[in-house]
């Protein structure tokens, strides 16, 4: 048993420092970390999750985010600084994901460590109080099990929005192929009977340019999954970024990244389509799958003409 506990230990700090030596690379996720390690993508992803449950780009995140932790607590650099000494070359996007990972932003990192310095010389030495108060808290917690165990969720029900792209290029003239992209997703998951709800794209729309927290969206519009896309441009590549929350923890369960080669987007909303039905565990039956693969049009330039036209029928909705 220790014998195990040691390989595997060897094998997260091995995965770690080869993320920490890159560290400041933007570039450098599961295909480069797969390289260095000897090792291809899917076994790769399948000892990481076994181990840590987590995905290969998540684990990858979470050392970035670490980092970025312990920076910022011994350092006076700024969080564009910071996001950009650990890998992250937008800084809003390391801001949202660094709040989502400790809970606060990267700005209140000083201020939290002074009020826990404070609440260090407020404690009371009082035994009787702190009984009562570990009694309390005792039985709420096992209250909170309790109801999370045995009432709500003898399953998740697959209900899913996906909201419009977020464009993080200079040059915006893509947007309605993006949007068209999105939408013919949107049609996808609509036939997979597994998915039990999937909001249409005229519902979505409001949200466009929303920075609402997720679980306000996935509140209002009743679904259990949401997904937020960005389109971004890295190196010179467009790239459609998913990224999956889970409304009832407001937790981000994994993040997809796809380049898009805008001259020829007749079959990329099949390969997101069955990627995000993976990611929420919705069973696409071969029927199902034929439908989603067939594409609208061979031709990528009357794809562009249709959803153009789809726009324009959308805005006088």
């Amino acid at each position: 048993m220790d014998s195990a506990n040691s390989i595997v230990n060897d094998f997260i700090t091995k995965l770690t420092e080869i993320v920490e030596v890159n560290l400041t690379n933007p570039q450098f996720g599961v295909s480069m970390l797969a390289k260095e390690m000897g090792m291809s993508r899917s076994n790769l992803h399948r000892k990481v999750y076994l181990i840590t449950k987590l995905s290969v780009s998540q684990f990858i995140n979470h050392v970035r985010l670490k980092s970025a932790m312990e920076i910022l607590r011994h350092t006076s650099y700024t969080v564009s600084d910071v996001a950009h000494q650990v890998g992250f070359s937008n800084t809003s996007y390391f801001i949202k994901c660094f709040h989502e990972y400790y809970g606060f932003t990267p700005g209140e990192v000083g201020n939290r460590e002074e009020d826990e310095r404070n609440a260090l010389h407020l404690q009371t030495n009082k035994k009787r109080l702190k009984i009562v108060l570990f009694s309390i808290v005792t039985v709420v917690v096992l209250a909170i099990v309790f109801f999370i165990v045995f009432k709500p969720f003898k399953g998740l029900n697959k209900t899913i929005a996906i909201l419009p792209a977020r464009i993080e290029v200079p040059d915006t003239r893509d947007s309605t192929t993006i949007d068209g992209i999105i939408q013919n997703v949107i049609q996808n998951l609509l036939l997979v009977e597994d998915i039990k709800k999937v909001v249409p794209w005229h519902c979505v729309l409001q949200y466009k340019y929303s920075y609402k927290q997720a679980s306000v969206i996935a509140s209002e519009i009743k679904v259990n999954y949401l997904v937020k896309p960005t389109f971004r441009l890295i190196d010179g590549k467009t790239y459609l970024s998913f990224t999956l929350i889970e409304e009832l923890k407001d937790k981000l369960i994994d993040t997809y990244n796809c380049e898009i080669d805008l001259n020829d987007v007749t079959t990329v909303d099949s390969k997101i389509s069955k990627k995000i039905a993976d990611q929420i565990n919705a069973q696409i039956t071969p029927a199902e799958e034929i439908k989603i693969d067939k594409p609208i049009t061979t031709n990528n330039k009357a794809l562009k003409y249709y959803m153009e036209g789809i726009e324009q029928i959308n805005l006088w909705r």
